[in-house]
């Protein structure tokens, strides 16, 4: 019961800082009407900053939250980021909007680690991987439902809504948190710092897969509009992209249990190559391809990245010791970020003004499937999980 406990309150933690950073995105129109701003400035203000301010401010408060006690350190996350949704939803002027939306960037910062800890200590290592699988299942789900959801609230119940949807979440997140043995902070900064974290070979393995998967995952998400509509809103291409999100969550907790059975280092690999096949099919589409078979791909693709989520976050925060777990599930959450930057920056180059555009946007898939079978390759060098025995994983090992 405990465990279950843990695993809805940190989730649902654990949530907030994708849904609010996919569900804003449909506001900016209303809040640049609003405060007589150019969409252009909301935009980099609004977005941008709280995806910038998340990246700096996961490896300090990782560091925080293992010295304090992870305890402690959701409910100062918690705080912060109700704080901050709370002056984003009272804002007088862009300024404070973008003031609440910094405030919940640092509250997120604190949460996702933290929450991520917490798992950590209180499931067993040969039930990891299911359990960061429903993590990254739950997390991957409030992104995708985040454009849908902020949508149709903007529209019916106004911008302001977008913030106030927040509170219920962090309620019921510390509602149902239980105590965990092994929560208070114990760890120093000194023994244990980032160039140690950075040194140890199977963490940076499993978070360079993920870093790796997410930059092919979201750079897809910006690409497939272009790709085959011209860059204008089509509601098929829209359903298609849906379809690879949901299948990504989907199949989270399923990759997760395979790997308890098989091992991390087969689902891993396995995932990242179904991931390549997919990416490898949209290569070979015509531009006027219809959605059902950019879906059919984009399939593949979710399907892939499903399966290795939990794994790979298993075996990388599983390599650190327990007392440094959320410095560890910081730097995971930071270097997905830097995932999807790269993606961009790829895509910034597919996008240049010029007449060879289609072939380097060809390139660019070419990329992102190089970027899926180096996962894959990372997945074969991920060591076993303490404990774990393939085929048959051990019900008492202990947790590490």
């Amino acid at each position: 019961m405990k465990r279950g406990s843990v695993l809805v309150s940190a989730a649902l933690g654990a949530a907030l800082t994708p849904l609010n950073s996919t569900m804003v995105a449909v506001a900016l129109p209303a809040l640049s009407m609003e405060f007589s701003a150019p969409a252009a400035r909301v935009t980099l203000l609004v977005v941008t900053g709280y995806l910038i301010a998340t990246i700096v401010a996961q490896m300090p408060a990782g560091a925080v939250a293992d010295r304090v006690g992870y305890a402690r350190a959701l409910t100062w996350g918690r705080w912060t980021f109700g704080l901050g949704a709370a002056i984003g939803m009272l804002a007088p002027s862009l300024a404070m909007v973008v003031v609440g939306r910094l405030l919940m960037a640092a509250g997120g910062a604190l949460i996702i680690p933290t929450a991520m800890a917490l798992v950590r200590i209180a499931v067993p290592v040969e039930r990891r991987p299911r359990a960061f699988g429903i993590m990254g299942s739950v997390m991957g789900g409030a992104a995708a439902i985040g454009p849908a959801l902020g949508s149709w609230m903007t529209e019916h119940l106004g911008w302001r809504s977008l913030f106030l949807i927040n509170v219920p979440l962090l309620v019921i997140s510390w509602m149902v948190q239980p105590r965990v043995a092994g929560e208070r902070g114990t760890a120093r900064g000194r023994q244990f710092g980032y160039l140690s974290l950075f040194r140890n070979r199977a963490f940076v393995a499993g978070a360079a897969v993920i870093s790796t998967q997410n930059l092919a995952m979201y750079s897809l998400l910006i690409q497939v509009p272009f790709l085959f509509g011209g860059g204008g809103a089509d509601a098929g291409l829209g359903l298609a992209i849906i379809a690879m999100t949901f299948t990504m969550a989907a199949t989270s907790p399923l990759g997760g249990w395979l790997a308890e059975w098989v091992g991390v280092k087969l689902i891993v690999f396995a995932g990242g190559l179904i991931g390549a096949l997919g990416v490898v099919g949209l290569g070979a589409l015509p531009s006027s391809a219809s959605p059902k078979a950019v879906a059919l791909r984009l399939l593949f693709v979710g399907v892939g990245l499903g399966l290795s989520t939990g794994p790979a976050n298993a075996s990388a925060i599983s390599a650190v010791p327990q007392e440094h777990s959320a410095m560890a599930s910081a730097a995971v959450s930071m270097l997905r970020y830097f995932g999807a930057i790269a993606g961009t920056l790829i895509l910034s180059f597919a996008f240049a003004p010029g007449a060879d555009g289609a072939e380097r946007q060809h390139l660019a898939l070419w990329a992102f499937v190089a970027a899926l079978v180096v996962s894959a390759v990372l997945g074969v060098i991920l060591p076993p999980l303490p404990g774990q025995r393939y085929f048959r994983p051990r019900a008492s090992a202990r947790a590490n």
